[in-house]
């Protein structure tokens, strides 16, 4: 096969294999990846430039490997769905860098995230004075999220139970036990924790909750 032909039919067997992979992992964009995902099309992306400089090698050798990659992606992002301690190894934590108006620079300086990054992205919020922020939290994906002082309408923007699993961090934060938060859902009539889809506490201490459908 005349080598140029080869390389064309390649890029375009390429191309269409990573629209479908990503069509199946469900990402609509590319902020939306965590590390493993990011990894993982590194090594898609290697995978296919070898074969393209290697004409004549056999397409089914690099679709091989790229096919094993991917059935571990899938499985994986099956383990995380199912597995809280397997989400917090494999996916990045969300983390306050303002929490309640304070900035958390210990934080910030384990993070490696500097004072220019921060005031830059709250400004990308429109937000012109770090004394207007309640809570500035650096999502799994990169991206500051900013809620400003008046507009919260919850003591703590994360959940307090997800999956039917308690968020002790949370807790911790807004200065709660278990035992104050298993008190308040029996008052709610809910006595199994794992019925619970996602329960979060808004600012006056009430409970919002969602139970789980599946």
């Amino acid at each position: 096969m005349n080598i140029y032909l080869s390389i064309a039919i390649k890029t375009i067997l390429f191309l269409f294999v990573i629209i479908i992979i990503l069509k199946i992992m469900g990402k609509r964009e590319l902020g939306q990846l965590n590390t493993f995902d990011i990894v993982i099309f590194f090594m898609i992306s290697e995978l296919f430039s070898l074969s393209i400089d290697e004409p004549h090698e056999n397409v089914f050798q690099t679709l091989l490997p790229i096919m094993i990659i991917f059935i571990v992606q899938i499985l994986m992002s099956f383990f995380v769905l199912k597995s809280n301690r397997i989400r917090k190894i494999i996916e990045e934590n969300p983390s306050f860098i303002i929490n309640n108006g304070v900035i958390d620079q210990r934080k910030m300086k384990k993070l490696r995230y500097n004072i220019d990054d921060l005031c830059e992205q709250v400004r990308m919020q429109g937000v012109d004075n770090l004394k207007d922020v309640k809570y500035a939290v650096l999502e799994s994906n990169g991206n500051l999220s900013v809620i400003k002082k008046g507009e919260e309408n919850s003591k703590i923007p994360f959940p307090l139970i997800k999956d039917g699993v308690i968020d002790d961090t949370s807790l911790k934060i807004i200065k709660k036990d278990n035992e104050w938060l298993i008190n308040k859902l029996k008052d709610k009539g809910y006595v199994d924790i794992k019925q619970i889809f996602i329960c979060m506490l808004d600012k006056n201490d009430g409970l919002y909750i969602v139970e789980k459908d599946y």
